[in-house]
């Protein structure tokens, strides 16, 4: 898979609403849209692990996204988590546990400004995907 991923601009500050609001522990949640490229419709989901290091989401939460992103005609297309402390680049716990093809988006709140950054990760192979902000995509947010 190659291209940009781009994310709805209102949905880039949800996440980062999210990601701030439940630091110092990891956020985490799920984006979909109409390819495996935009996204279009966020979940936020609640980090069972609730800590600083790594993420883990309710799989009923997961399938019930899926359900939803099903039944609109689109796709799960990225996951997203936030790295309170530390750079947007996958740490070894992130690669070990990617097991999904679609893009992992990680938000660093470690330095003056957020940084998002996307990878596809496959088989602890890592390859970064430029993301693109953008203000008008099309779906509107929902939970």
């Amino acid at each position: 898979m190659s291209g940009v991923y781009k994310l709805d601009a209102h949905l880039y500050r949800q996440m980062l609403k999210q990601c701030e609001k439940e630091a110092p522990a990891e956020a985490c949640g799920l984006l979909g849209g109409a390819d495996d490229l935009s996204g279009t419709r966020i979940f936020p989901l609640e980090n069972l692990d609730a800590c600083a290091e790594s993420y883990k989401m309710d799989p009923k939460a997961v399938l019930s996204v899926m359900k939803t992103l099903d039944e609109n005609d689109m796709e799960l297309n990225a996951i997203y988590h936030s790295h309170p402390a530390t750079p947007s680049r996958p740490s070894k716990v992130d690669i070990a546990q990617a097991y999904m093809q679609v893009v992992y988006l990680i938000l660093s709140l470690a330095g003056d400004e957020p940084v998002l950054k996307g990878f596809y990760i496959d088989e602890g192979e890592v390859t970064e995907v430029p993301v693109e902000i953008v203000e008008k995509a099309g779906e509107a947010d929902v939970k």
